[in-house]
């Protein structure tokens, strides 16, 4: 019992520093707002075209997968950009 609330608490502990800057559910959430908003700006021509999102934490970043139809998409890496205070940047992956 003792073993497993210790490595509970490691985890916990882990993941705090990992998002320094929230929890991962948060980081998540605004991240896929973050996201879209970038995505608008860099496929205007495919806003119509949407069809879904998929988000998860990696690390101290964000994966975020944008679907578009015929099996095709974009993604993103969110993560805190430092030099911007802190601001929330994806980027797109190439």
């Amino acid at each position: 019992m003792k073993v497993s609330l210790a490595v509970a608490s490691l985890a916990v502990y882990f993941s705090s520093i990992a998002f320094a800057h929230g929890k991962p559910i948060d980081m998540t959430t605004a991240s896929v707002t973050e996201g879209i908003a970038q995505f608008k700006k860099d496929h205007p021509e495919h806003i119509e075209h949407f069809q879904g999102i998929k988000a998860w934490p990696v690390e101290t970043t964000i994966e975020l997968k944008i679907y578009l139809p015929d099996n095709a998409s974009v993604g993103y890496t969110c993560a805190h950009d430092e030099a911007a205070m802190g601001k929330l940047k994806c980027t797109m992956k190439m």
